[in-house]
């Protein structure tokens, strides 16, 4: 449980909270659509699933994929924590 404090009534805090967290959800969701359309990019080009089958590409383009991979991770598990904040 986390507790926040603030000067001002919890009536005028609650909705700028929900309305920042939705508003983050939202630019997260944008951020992993373009990464999941640039992994689907890698996929299609070398005909592989992940990064990890990759033996025979370049390192760049093995180093950019695995990126990418790592940001989807990330950005999932950010929207995840966001979703799963209740304010009351």
């Amino acid at each position: 449980m986390i507790t926040l404090t603030s000067e001002i009534g919890q009536e005028k805090v609650l909705p700028v909270l929900q309305h920042s967290i939705e508003r983050e959800i939202v630019y997260l969701s944008i951020g992993l659509r373009k990464t999941q359309q640039r992994l689907e990019a890698f996929r299609k080009e070398y005909g592989l699933r992940s990064s990890s089958e990759a033996k025979s590409i370049s390192p760049l383009d093995k180093l950019e994929w695995e990126g990418e991979e790592i940001t989807l991770s990330k950005l999932e598990e950010k929207i995840q924590i966001l979703k799963s904040i209740t304010l009351s």
